[in-house]
């Protein structure tokens, strides 16, 4: 077989996944059956935002279908920083979480979750990292790479968009990461809230979710990271844990001023 087309954001990778031919090959886990069941149960239902599975090749990676479009790469371009794509972001997570609400996970269901996490009664996406979102047409519509799909909350997965997208950090991270300044952070919550159509308790506790997760985040990336995981083992090397933590205090500070998102609809 041949090794394939490598797939990257030009960031280091988790997945190690590679194209040959239309079919992607990624790297599996104990977590992968799991995933496999989610994301035959979104097939059965219709949900077209997801690739299918396909199986398994004789190196035991997982094989799934491709996804037409473009994923950005990073650091992220100006086509993907628009109001238009954070709003139809909103819309594509709610037909995502809409669709996983009757999904019944296997019994001796494994998952990769966020260590530390105390889980919650979806399956959630998990990691809604730009470059885990394909456009067509400037437009976002599909979600790729599952491997992080664990049980958690719908709450839980805006508060990764939120966090990605509009971006919930310093302007200089912001702008290391290719972001266009200056950046109305309280404007772009409130339409990536009301686009997906979150209710008022749910825009109260958002920024404490995002606040919350971030611990979880950073002790993943320190355990796997001291483990040797392979992606972790060199961001953690790299200095993601002191970004993950310097976000964390960055939102801390900012806090009074982005609450004000939760007082009216976007205009």
């Amino acid at each position: 077989m041949s090794d394939g087309t490598a797939l990257s954001d030009g960031t280091v990778s988790v997945g190690g996944s590679v194209l040959i031919g239309d079919r992607v090959h990624r790297t599996s886990g104990p977590w992968t059956a799991s995933v496999h069941a989610l994301l035959g149960h979104l097939a059965s239902v219709g949900f077209d935002g997801a690739p299918r599975v396909v199986g398994f090749d004789e190196a035991g990676r997982e094989v799934l279908t491709w996804v037409e479009g473009e994923a950005p790469g990073h650091p992220w371009p100006a086509w993907m920083q628009t109001e238009g794509v954070l709003g139809a972001l909103g819309a594509l997570l709610r037909r995502f979480h809409d669709a996983v609400a009757g999904f019944a996970p296997p019994p001796e269901a494994v998952w990769r979750s966020w260590v530390g996490s105390p889980g919650g009664p979806i399956i959630r996406h998990g990691d809604l990292w730009p470059a885990n979102i394909v456009f067509r047409s400037g437009i976002p519509v599909a979600l790729i790479d599952w491997e992080f799909a664990q049980p958690g909350t719908r709450l839980d997965d805006l508060a990764s968009a939120a966090k990605l997208w509009v971006p919930l950090c310093s302007d200089e991270r912001a702008a290391g990461d290719g972001w266009n300044l200056p950046l109305d952070r309280v404007a772009r919550l409130r339409l990536l809230c009301d686009a997906y159509g979150l209710d008022g308790p749910g825009r109260a506790a958002l920024l404490p979710t995002v606040h919350t997760n971030a611990l979880f985040f950073y002790r993943s990336h320190k355990t796997w990271g001291e483990a040797g995981v392979p992606g972790f083992a060199e961001m953690w090397r790299d200095g993601s844990g002191d970004s993950i933590l310097a976000d964390r205090a960055w939102l801390e500070g900012a806090r009074a001023d982005l609450d004000r998102f939760a007082d009216g609809p976007h205009r």
